[in-house]
């Protein structure tokens, strides 16, 4: 059951370590996203390199709050990117990394981590096409943006569900194969009892006859 266990967490930690770096791996490349873009938005690399802080500080705290904090720090590096590409035809293209990223996290196996990314998306996307929306579509009205978050946050949401089942699919999988684990063992330690129940009781019963044996020796001796 133990091992079983921390398989998991092991599994996660592996997976939570590699997405830090590619989290901190993200952080120059949005800067030179920012320069060969043209777009001159250095703001974007600060963007970046704050939601790696959150995760290299989330990496401290053991358990789902390490895993949440990775999964914002994540989708920090499609939003920082996604401001780095302003006004850039490409901009809009940027935006696949919301969708790669959060299909990433189905590493950390914790449908909380998944859940609280794709809120992060959301927000990101309504808020930012009210308000600062060259950093999020290059160009368009306001109605236009608002609509364009309505079609990604409706892409979000399929993907966010589809990626959750993934989730609680392993996770059921691995309390089966715990539930398993425990009856073998359990199985095992009372096969266990039972054959050294049965040496005692074969030890007890060679220990009788040789009792016996010399009582019949000592009866025959006397006899003579």
């Amino acid at each position: 059951m133990d091992v079983t266990v921390n398989d998991l967490d092991r599994s996660r930690m592996i997976a939570l370590r590699r997405l830090m770096l590619g989290i901190w791996a993200m952080v120059p490349l949005v800067g030179l996203a920012a320069y060969l873009s043209g777009s001159g938005n250095y703001v974007a690399v600060g963007i970046a390199a704050g939601f790696a802080g959150l995760g290299q500080l989330g990496l401290r705290m053991a358990g789902p709050v390490a895993r949440i904090a990775a999964g914002q720090a994540l989708m920090g590096q499609a939003i920082a990117l996604t401001a780095a590409f302003a006004l850039h035809p490409w901009q809009v293209d940027a935006h696949m990394t919301f969708f790669a990223f959060l299909a990433a996290l189905v590493a950390l196996a914790d449908s909380r981590a998944i859940l609280f990314a794709a809120g992060l998306v959301v927000f990101h996307h309504v808020s930012l096409s009210v308000v600062f929306s060259d950093l999020l579509y290059p160009g368009g009205d306001l109605w236009q943006n608002i609509r364009r978050s309505l079609f990604h946050g409706a892409i979000v949401a399929v993907e966010t569900g589809a990626l959750v089942a993934a989730v609680r699919l392993r996770l059921a999988m691995n309390a089966e194969s715990e539930a398993r684990n425990s009856a073998l063992g359990e199985a095992k330690t009372a096969t266990e009892a039972a054959l050294a129940q049965a040496d005692a009781a074969r030890d007890a019963a060679e220990a009788d006859r040789a009792t016996a044996e010399a009582e019949r020796d000592r009866a025959e001796t006397r006899m003579a």
